[in-house]
């Protein structure tokens, strides 16, 4: 799961909202997270201010995500641990 997406779901928001909220469309949102493309340096920024992170931050969290990428995929427990720590970033 790349950082586009967890950002995404750990803020219990769908495609379409993140979509409708950089004024994209859902597709290239589902391209990003599943890695197809990746976002212009203006795009990353306003997905940085949507989701209140820094872009270091969103390079740590990628960096972070390379590193486990072959671990199980998120549980609801988890989710709301990232939750807790992005509010407190």
């Amino acid at each position: 799961m790349n950082a586009f997406r967890l950002l995404r779901l750990c803020n219990d928001l769908t495609v379409v909202e993140v979509a409708e909220e950089m004024q994209l469309s859902p597709q290239y949102i589902r391209d990003i997270e599943r890695g197809y493309r990746y976002p212009a340096q203006d795009k990353i920024v306003k997905f940085c201010e949507l989701f209140n992170i820094s872009v270091e931050t969103l390079d740590e969290i990628q960096n972070c995500q390379e590193k486990y990428k072959n671990e199980q995929p998120l549980k609801s427990y988890q989710k709301m641990l990232m939750r807790t720590l992005m509010n407190l970033l």
